[in-house]
């Protein structure tokens, strides 16, 4: 899932592709969003990818996406966010109670060793049931 952030007219375009753990698509969707902030965006971006999770009837997620102070509230580290931003990631742990589990990792293309983390994670997941919150 993604965010794009337009200062100029302050809107988001999010969208998200769901795929099953063997690559296969399952479905996506894009929409457009009124935000004031990238950041707004993204968490949007992550709380729609949560609904079309349970839309499908799916329970093992993992979401990948490069907004940092996500992935650290969803691990329970301290972060500077707005309240709208803690809202709609309340929302989201509220929904991961549906799961059997849900992991969000914080994945940017440019640090290389991510890659290395998610495939290595990838791989756990095959036998382990992994709990967040």
């Amino acid at each position: 899932m993604d965010a794009f952030f337009d200062t100029f007219d302050q809107k988001t375009g999010i969208g998200h592709i769901i795929r099953s753990s063997n690559g296969e698509f399952i479905s996506a969707r894009t929409n457009i969003a009124n935000d004031t902030t990238a950041e707004e965006g993204e968490c949007k971006a992550i709380y729609s990818a949560v609904r079309a999770w349970l839309d499908n009837q799916l329970k093992d997620l993992v979401i990948e996406t490069d907004c940092q102070n996500a992935t650290h509230y969803f691990n329970g580290l301290d972060v500077n966010i707005s309240l709208v931003v803690s809202s709609i990631l309340n929302q989201v742990k509220d929904l991961a109670v549906l799961f059997n589990y849900m992991y969000v990792l914080n994945f940017v293309l440019d640090q290389g060793m991510n890659v290395l983390i998610f495939w290595q994670l990838m791989q756990r997941l095959a036998t382990t049931i992994l709990v967040s919150f």
